[in-house]
């Protein structure tokens, strides 16, 4: 006898057993396959008992489904047969455009395995019988795998808070589906927005003004704060912490907030399109606009009029991004050192500055290293110049060459990452 085996004795329901001698080691799908060998019977239409219990994880080894198996020991199992409808349902229920036309299954194995598969748990629940949308053993295995599947369930488990914080550890968002009294349970609304932080959107208002919540739910998920009480949307932690881990989250926070110079500073040195949402009074302010378009050049779209005609805070937003130069005033628009370091970011710039500026050799030198395109934009004796051809030619290999090794790089990536697909039940595991 093997190492890691036990002598397995299974017993037909209608009579008779079979002895074989397997390892511990193998999963209970390859169980079955060598069970098809030795009584004939289809691995898919195989239902095996252990103890009364159902064995229904198919990727699960044995030594893990019966933990009490001992190596050179004795194990009996009983087997039983699906139905040709139960095998069918199990096969349509891993394919959404096959299941919405199967009819519910009654039978408690078969809809247990199918929870065990990867693939469909949710569907699982929604076409089981309603004997079995409300037995709590096969719904609290089904939340446990999709929270979501809770609105598939029987209204007796959707008010079994045992069943409710199952599913809400696994998607808080499960709460959607839960009665109104939940949504006013501090510990059931605590579970969901510490598992999704959107979920507090499900609470009640008392809960939703509940500083624990909510501190909890913007921990979790900083927009959360947007379904805060008003008097949290003014609370300096709840802001603090919203918006350390969003900046776009100050745009749901009290009108103060916005004034405060050294809070924006610090969101607009993390994203500085934050700067659309301080006051106008830090619109105008050096420090913040600097900072702001340091960080996303085009951010000084949100700048008041006056930073907008200035020349030193639109070099600086064109340096970070050329597109920037749409947001200049007309004057700087055509201003040769702003556009110069516009082009020299985005070449394709050169489309919106004065015909002088396309006629000037080093303007339009710059634009086509940035991208060689930008050589049709340029006047037609430069688009015939031979500096200007040749640093075209030499841009528009580089960027060839840069294109085909991130190809290259992709193509690595997707060959890394592509997934052991998992089998269906018309595909038989190996043994």
């Amino acid at each position: 006898m093997e190492e890691d085996s036990v002598h397995l004795t299974v017993f037909a329901l209608g009579g008779g057993a079979h002895r074989l001698s397997v390892q511990l080691s193998l999963t209970l799908d390859e169980l079955k396959v060598q069970l098809e060998g030795a009584i004939g019977a289809a691995w898919q239409s195989q239902i095996l008992i252990y103890k009364s219990i159902f064995l229904c994880n198919g990727k699960g080894k044995l030594r893990e489904l019966i933990p009490d198996a001992v190596e050179g020991g004795t194990l009996e199992l009983t087997l039983l047969n699906k139905s040709p409808e139960d095998v069918s349902w199990l096969a349509g229920i891993q394919r959404p455009s096959d299941a919405e036309g199967l009819a519910p299954c009654g039978t408690k194995a078969t809809v247990l395995e199918a929870l065990f598969q990867t693939c469909c748990h949710s569907r699982a629940l929604k076409h089981a019988s309603p004997d079995l949308q409300a037995d709590r053993e096969v719904v609290l295995l089904a939340v446990q795998q999709n929270g979501r599947a809770l609105a598939h369930a029987a209204p007796t488990m959707q008010a079994d808070r045992e069943v409710v914080l199952a599913a809400l550890r696994e998607n808080g968002l499960a709460l959607a589906t839960v009665s109104e009294a939940f949504g006013d349970d501090k510990e059931v609304v605590l579970t969901a927005v510490q598992t999704d932080g959107p979920a507090l959107q499900y609470a009640s208002s008392r809960l939703k003004d509940d500083k624990d919540v909510v501190m909890a739910a913007v921990r979790r998920g900083a927009m959360a704060m947007q379904h805060a009480s008003e008097a949290l949307c003014a609370d300096p932690d709840v802001v603090l912490a919203a918006t350390s881990k969003s900046p776009y989250t100050i745009g749901y926070a009290a009108e103060k907030f916005r004034n405060d110079k050294e809070l924006m500073l610090g969101i607009v040195q993390r994203d500085g399109f934050g700067l659309q949402y301080a006051s106008l009074t830090l619109r105008a302010d050096r420090d913040l606009v600097l900072a702001a378009v340091r960080r996303a050049g085009c951010a000084l779209e949100h700048a008041a009029d006056t930073w907008r005609a200035d020349k030193h805070m639109v070099l600086e937003a064109v340096k970070c991004d050329g597109l920037a130069l749409r947001m200049a005033s007309h004057e700087l628009q055509q201003d040769r050192d702003v556009v110069l370091a516009a082009v020299s970011s985005v070449g394709t710039m050169l489309q919106h500055v004065s015909p002088e500026l396309r006629a000037d050799k080093d303007v339009v030198l710059a634009a086509v290293r940035s991208n060689y395109c930008s050589i049709e934009l340029a006047s037609p004796a430069l688009q015939s110049d031979p500096d200007v051809i040749e640093a075209s030619t030499k841009a528009r290999e580089m960027y060839v060459q840069n294109f085909e090794q991130m190809k290259a790089g992709l193509a690595t990536k997707a060959a890394l990452a592509q997934p052991n697909v998992s089998w269906r039940v018309s595909e038989k595991p190996s043994s």
